[in-house]
């Protein structure tokens, strides 16, 4: 019997924790943010996402944010491009401690 309530208490934890509880609207406000063009870092700026797009980028107050959304004051924090590892070897050998003078 306590195995099956424990089952239970398992399954219903694992529901509170499921994706469909996460935010569908963030407003990001406040933060320096750096585009990745090249443009220097633009200050006091509002990011809306809507799901897992963002949908509006412009200075705060010039964004108008839903009534749903979830506001985040990023004031003092800095907004930057995902960033990605591209970093790989692929013409090395499978060895941990292989050289370059070592390729197969």
């Amino acid at each position: 019997m306590h195995v099956i309530r424990a089952f239970f208490v398992l399954l219903v934890l694992c529901s509170i924790a499921s994706p469909s509880f996460a935010v569908d609207r963030l407003a990001v406000v406040g933060a320096t943010l750096i585009d990745g063009t090249g443009a220097p870092p633009k200050s006091e700026m509002t990011v809306l996402v809507d799901g897992d797009r963002i949908v509006a980028v412009g200075r705060a107050g010039d964004v108008p944010i839903p009534t749903d959304a979830t506001i985040i004051d990023a004031a003092g924090k800095w907004l930057i491009p995902g960033l990605i590892d591209a970093h790989v070897h692929l013409a090395r050998s499978a060895s941990l401690y292989s050289a370059p003078d070592d390729l197969d």
